[in-house]
């Protein structure tokens, strides 16, 4: 760290006029305080001391960031590289004589203080004999000045410092002059507290004017470590960022909060306490900033401080002024720690240390009147259509029944548009009695819910339908007014939120739950309302009305521009697609939901989690393992206790079947899957949801040989589904795994031609391929063909192919013999025999060369032997010999069975 101490200006100048009467401090460079620390990227702004730009520097900040020590440090270094420096304390006193006379008598200095001894009495001498003729300052005088500046070619700087305190339109004339005819080798670097009246402008708009303003000025966060260090003050790297941010990074702000720790015993707990009405720092800010503006200005910042930022028309409102827009200019023009947001931004904002001085000041000496301000600001805020400020203002004027007011006029628009922090924010600032109010009880139920503090959620229900009474009216509900109306419909829907949470479906109906969306309900509310409404449908069986009520909420959302309630109604829609058995709705829905999340930056929320897990649902049933495992893996990783069980099922189950692919893993799966469900019980979950995950975890035992497991899981489905279609299906699965083939035909045959309702599209596609492989084993292969291409054709309505995968042990043998016979479904048939071809369990594909394969696509065709020849310009032997080699690697005897193996593997 360099420690410029240099000398006073005098010292060996005896003898020069224009140095002798002049002050000192006026033209010696500003001493560096010891506990200063370097910036080299501001430093390296300024210019390198190898070879100065020839641009000029405007070092422009407020109070406190430390311009005079930045330019002083750096000057300091040019000059002992032998740089001349000269250093000019502008006054606001000078005239035009007297400044010249000043710049004079500074460059003189900086000759004799160059690091050039044997040019500096000569120098020093050749500028004394220049002094400011009397009267006007001519042309002529200026242009020696600056031809002396730089007649022996050496880079001159000249430092203006204090220039906003320049009032003189001379002496401004005389700063233009340099400006506009400087010598390349003379640089200019002005020094002030806001913008001189001199014209940069030129500079500027040419390029040639390097700025330093307060934000490059302002410590970045290992300059305030460095400079807390240089203080004395160990702090931890927590108390250092959070001085850092309370002081924006201010120097002086720094340097103020290190004299406030000198002697306390814990520096780090004393760093919780330091504020900017602290007494070191309330008088520095009052002498240093606000002793310097006009009465009106410091009333209008102390008025205005209870914004976080301000624009005129705010300020206007709050102060009850009409000037508030040349106030803010003025106050930002001079730098009093206001800042615009923007160059040309309509919104302000104050140091944060200068605010909070400011309001608590407001605070004790007009206690009225800052309450008054704060209501006005929020009435501002509320009307342009910024709630959350709104709120957070009623708050702040600490009148409980304004900040209560605007709860219930605003509370459940910022829950379901994301702000619920700020709702969390004013409930915990109510007092007593308006603490203990409906509302405010039911919006921190709310605000557990969506968190997954079910208790919390249960404790504060409880104690509201306590004090509501067996009619269901709170004592809030006994004023007529609309917020009552409100309450009580809030009160509703908290209720069937716990409900869902709770898998708790019991005496509810379709019709019951419909009527609670009543058509007079505030959008938002309804938006809420229709949320829980939606998935208790979905429990109920009742999904096309699910739909319904979800869809009217999402138009809502949208048309309001609200994402978050938009995410919400994508998950509930896709969940209303999947209980549907409509896998493209499920998939698109899902897809939809994780698209908007990550537009927002939400890809690892909680609220991802359904998505998640319906996607992975989705390509677990569309055979596309790897990307099922993608998905299924982020759902688990972002799922949260505390969500409805539906959710909770689909993300932990899809997971778990999937990973119960591989069989190094299937073990652990299963185990997990056994955990949930039982962890489940009495629990209502979606038939989908059972039905669905049943089938996979059955198929894992199945795959695994757990014969026993997967009869628990087909009685544990069962007693969930009841006497349905899809239990059947189940327990069919089963017979035919065991070798019972005529009941697995039973089954199926009264599930699928019997009118027997099937929940879910897996469930069908199961049934169809359990009756043909049943019909096969039996040798009526006309019924095994018509019940597979059942099968296909309902795998190309839906997408669904998951079943032919996890039966393809049994049903390849009625699909092979199909190709090219299944008409209309070729394709489809096509894309689910290469869908099995990989998953042959323990078998994989022989290596075959390309030549081989080549031959092998031939096979499925009527070209003879010697026509495939000529096609590949080949002999006839060599096609007979690459056959033979298929044969033997494929183990079979025959054409036919070549492509029938092939097709097994998946190779053609």
């Amino acid at each position: 760290m360099a420690s410029a101490r240099q000398g006073d200006g005098r010292r060996d100048l005896r003898g020069v006029t224009a140095v002798r009467s002049i002050p000192a401090a006026r033209v010696s460079l500003p001493r560096v305080p010891s506990f200063s620390v370097p910036r080299p990227r501001l430093e390296a702004r300024l210019g390198e001391d190898a070879g100065l730009p020839r641009d000029s520097a405007l070092v422009c900040a407020p109070v406190g960031y430390g311009k005079t020590t930045l330019v002083s440090e750096w000057a300091g270094g040019l000059r002992r590289a032998g740089h001349v420096v000269a250093w000019v304390s502008c006054d606001a006193r000078d005239d035009v004589r007297g400044w010249w006379a000043t710049v004079v008598a500074a460059v003189a200095v900086g000759v004799a203080r160059s690091a050039v001894p044997e040019q500096d009495a000569d120098d020093a001498r050749w500028w004394g004999d220049l002094v400011p003729p009397p009267g006007e300052v001519e042309a002529a005088f200026v242009a020696e000045v600056l031809d002396r500046l730089t007649v022996d070619g050496r880079p001159a700087v000249l430092v203006l410092d204090d220039v906003h305190a320049v009032e003189d339109p001379a002496v401004r004339t005389a700063v233009d002059d340099l400006l506009s005819v400087r010598p390349p080798a003379l640089r200019l670097v002005l020094v002030g507290r806001h913008d001189p009246l001199v014209d940069v402008h030129g500079l500027r708009l040419s390029g040639r004017l390097v700025e330093l303003r307060a934000a490059d000025l302002a410590c970045t966060r290992e300059e305030s470590a460095r400079l807390l260090g240089a203080y004395g003050r160990t702090l931890s790297a927590g108390s250092t960022d959070l001085l850092h941010e309370r002081t924006e990074g201010w120097p002086a702000g720094l340097r103020l909060a290190s004299l406030c720790l000198e002697h306390e015993p814990d520096p780090d707990e004393a760093v919780l306490r330091f504020t900017a009405d602290t007494r070191i720092v309330a008088d520095y800010l009052m002498s240093s900033v606000l002793a310097r503006l006009p009465e009106d200005e410091h009333r209008f910042l102390r008025r205005t401080s209870i914004l976080t930022e301000v624009t005129a028309d705010l300020a206007d409102a709050v102060t009850g002024s009409s000037r508030s827009a040349a106030r803010l200019h003025h106050l930002e023009r001079r730098n009093a720690l206001v800042v615009r947001l923007g160059r040309q931004g309509r919104w302000y904002r104050y140091h944060s240390m200068l605010r909070e001085y400011l309001e608590a000041d407001l605070r004790v000496q007009d206690p009225d009147g800052h309450r008054q301000l704060h209501l006005r600001a929020a009435r501002w805020y509320e009307d342009d259509g910024q709630p959350a400020a709104a709120l957070r203002h009623a708050v702040a004027s600490r009148d409980p029944g304004a900040a209560l007011e605007q709860l219930r006029r605003t509370g459940v628009h910022l829950f379901v548009t994301g702000d619920g922090a700020v709702v969390a924010r004013a409930l915990e600032a109510l007092p007593p009695p308006a603490a203990r109010s409906a509302t405010a009880r039911l919006l921190r139920a709310l605000l557990a819910l969506d968190a997954g503090e079910t208790a919390r959620a249960h404790a504060l229900l409880a104690e509201e339908a306590q004090d509501a009474g067996d009619d269901g009216r709170g004592a809030a509900d006994d004023d007529p007014a609309a917020p009552v109306r409100s309450d009580a419909h809030l009160r509703v829907t908290a209720g069937l939120w716990r409900r869902r949470v709770d898998g708790d479906l019991s005496a509810l109906t379709p019709q019951a739950l419909l009527a609670h969306l009543d058509a007079g309900l505030e959008p938002d509310l309804a938006a809420l309302t229709a949320l829980q409404v939606g998935p208790l449908l979905v429990g109920l069986d009742a999904t096309a009305e699910a739909r319904r009520v979800l869809g009217a909420a999402l138009d809502h959302a949208r048309a309001a521009g609200n994402a978050y309630l938009e995410l919400e109604c994508l998950n509930r829609l896709a969940g209303a697609a999947a209980a549907a058995s409509d896998l493209e709705g499920t998939r698109s829905w899902a897809t939809a939901a994780i698209a908007v999340a990550e537009r927002r930056g939400w890809s690892s929320s909680p609220r991802l989690a359904y998505a998640y897990g319906l996607a992975a649902w989705g390509c677990h049933l569309g055979a596309q393992p790897e990307e099922a495992r993608r998905l299924a893996g982020r759902a688990v990783a972002v799922l949260r206790p505390g969500v409805d069980p539906e959710v909770d099922g689909a993300a932990r189950c899809v997971e778990a079947v999937v990973r119960a692919d591989a069989p190094s893993g299937r073990r652990a799966a299963l185990d997990d899957l056994r955990r949930w469900w039982v962890a489940a019980e009495g629990l209502d979950v979606s038939r989908a949801l059972v039905a669905l995950a049943g089938l996979g975890e059955l198929h894992a035992c199945l795959r695994s040989g757990a014969v026993d497991r997967a009869a628990e899981v087909v009685r544990r489905s069962g007693s969930r589904l009841g006497a349905d279609g899809d239990a059947a299906v189940l327990a069919a699965v089963l017979d035919l795994a065991c070798g019972r083939t005529d009941d697995a035909h039973r089954r199926v045959r009264e599930a699928l031609h019997e009118g027997t309702a099937l929940v879910t599209v897996t469930c069908r596609l199961t049934a169809h391929l359990v009756e043909a492989v049943a019909a096969h084993r039996q040798g009526r292969t006309a019924a095994a063909e018509a019940a597979v291409l059942d099968g296909v054709e309902l795998t190309a309505r839906t997408g669904c192919v998951r079943p032919f995968v996890d039966l393809r042990r049994d049903v390849r043998d009625v699909l092979v013999p199909l190709a090219g016979r299944a008409g209309a479904q070729e394709s489809t048939l096509g894309a689910v025999l290469a869908s099995l071809g990989a998953e042959e369990a323990g078998a994989e594909p022989p290596a075959l060369t390309q030549r081989e394969r080549d031959m092998l696509r031939e096979l499925p065709s009527l070209l003879q032997l010697d026509e495939i020849a000529e096609r590949h310009q080949v002999s006839v032997n060599t096609v007979k010999s690459h056959v033979r080699t298929l044969y033997r690697k494929l183990g079979v005897s025959s054409r036919r069975d070549a492509v029938t193996a092939a097709r097994r593997h998946g190779l053609v």
